[in-house]
């Protein structure tokens, strides 16, 4: 876990962290599973910082969604009130020399 405020307020919004490791169950998300990013990939599964980011901006396209597990096997269910939320994405940022290019990130 991360508790230092620096660190949330530089890398995280504040707002949007929910500051506490869980079990997160991630899935590769619909269509994508012959994106290059996560071909030969299964069973997604693991420690996490948790984010609550529910919409992502621009051409972003998720990669990966993740929910937070009731307990801390990989068969357990969702936790309660938790749904599946994008964990990475890519999308297209045009930097200042105007060139376009896709980035991924989490």
């Amino acid at each position: 876990m991360q508790a230092s405020a620096t660190y949330q307020r530089l890398v995280a919004a504040q707002s949007n962290f929910d500051k506490l490791m869980a079990k997160v169950n991630q899935a590769i998300a619909q269509g994508m599973e012959d994106h290059p990013i996560v071909r030969g990939c299964e069973d997604i599964w693991g420690p996490s910082d948790v984010y609550g980011i529910t919409e992502l901006s621009g051409d972003s396209r998720p990669v990966v969604l993740g929910c937070v597990l009731s307990g801390m096997d990989p068969g357990d269910g969702p936790a309660p009130g938790k749904e599946q939320l994008p964990v990475a994405w890519t999308k297209t940022h045009t930097g200042a020399g105007g060139i376009a290019a896709r980035i991924f990130t989490t």
